[in-house]
């Protein structure tokens, strides 16, 4: 498991129109995540193309601007390259993020605080709590503003970096002008209450936090066999071999969980095959070779954590064909069905260690 890492990051800033081009960052890996802040400076609902999901829109501050903030996943082709946004009728500023190494939106999409909004001098984003306990985050300060303002602004919020700003410049009344600024952290934590951010002059503000989530973690073990070999009783007068029903064991499966985290292994199948003695003489009995498989072990850790499973111990016990006196003199046992089913242990468990849940197993067949 690793940070998500921004590989690029683009700014514009637009004279006033209702159409803007704004340009992708030079480098987008495909599968990238695309994350864009958006801010006009008059009012009016923000546009975004096509595959693009808007996060948040707000305009409760005490301009009339509108802030926005989206994401997109990449083809791979378009660096570099514009895509329009519409707005109303104004001047507007925006910044594009490129994000390389982030979960998959589908699975988990990078998730924003509720918006916080001021006039001050300090923009200050709320507290975010992401899903999923602790990970490794890609934090983003993100905010925008009325006004003329030093873009991006002086230094960045503290432990945050890379800050980023987009402007409309300062040409005309001062609120027909906005500011975005932006910048990140990565941190492996619960929450985050990223603190406020100085800009030159007081104006009517909007700013979030936003966590960029890492790709879970997938743990798939090979494929276990257990073979059992020699299993050839050996009968010295012909009689009716009756073997009494096997008891096989699945003992010390305690996947050990550290930290909160949902463990979710797939179901497994057991099979004891082939298991058909046949009589090679009046006096021997020779069973082929019995061969034990397990498949399908392929645990699932949906939140990246450490997971230990102990080694599994299987035991096959009391399987002892006992000859009773009778006048057969062929050995012919039947083909049995060694069944372990409902082995799909769940563990959810916050901090702590969680044990196994009890499977059912059954042997069927009987030889005569």
């Amino acid at each position: 498991m690793a940070f998500p890492v921004v590989e690029s990051t683009a700014t514009t800033g637009r004279a006033a129109e209702t159409t803007s081009p704004v340009t992708f960052p030079a480098t987008i890996s495909a599968g990238a995540l695309i994350i864009a802040i958006a801010r006009c400076a008059v009012a009016g609902a923000i546009g975004w193309p096509v595959n693009w999901v808007e996060l948040t829109e707000d305009s409760s501050d005490a301009s009339d601007d509108v802030t926005a903030v989206a994401y997109f996943t990449a083809v791979g082709n378009e660096d570099g390259t514009t895509f329009n946004v519409t707005h109303g009728n104004g001047k507007s500023a925006y910044i594009v993020y490129s994000i390389t190494g982030a979960a998959v939106p589908a699975t988990q999409a990078p998730q924003i605080s509720a918006v916080a909004v001021g006039t001050s001098t300090l923009p200050d984003p709320a507290n975010l709590d992401p899903a999923g306990g602790a990970k490794e985050f890609l934090w983003l300060w993100l905010g925008g503003w009325e006004g003329e303002q030093t873009s991006p602004p002086v230094g960045t919020p503290t432990n945050y970096t890379n800050a980023l700003g987009a402007d409309t410049g300062v040409g005309g009344a001062i609120a027909t002008n906005c500011r975005v600024a932006s910048a990140r952290r990565g941190l492996n934590a619960t929450t985050e209450n990223p603190p406020s951010w100085t800009i030159s002059v007081s104006d009517d503000w909007t700013a979030w936090t936003m966590a960029v989530h890492p790709p879970p973690l997938v743990i798939t073990p090979p494929v276990l066999a257990l073979t059992i070999a020699t299993f050839a009783p050996t009968v010295s007068t012909p009689r009716l071999v009756t073997p009494p029903t096997a008891v096989l064991t699945l003992a010390a499966f305690a996947p050990a969980v550290t930290v909160g985290v949902q463990v979710v292994p797939g179901v497994r199948a057991l099979l004891l095959t082939p298991f058909a003695p046949t009589v090679l003489t009046p006096r021997l009995v020779t069973p082929p070779v019995l061969a034990l498989t397990t498949t399908t072990f392929a645990p699932t850790v949906s939140t990246p954590r450490l997971v230990t499973p102990a080694l599994l111990a299987l035991t096959l016990t009391t399987f002892a064909p006992t000859v009773t006196v009778g006048a057969s003199t062929v050995v012919t046992p039947g083909v049995l069905a060694l069944l372990l089913t409902t082995f799909a242990p769940g563990v959810a468990v916050s901090g702590g260690v969680a044990g196994p849940q009890t499977g059912s197993l059954a042997m069927m067949g009987a030889g005569r």
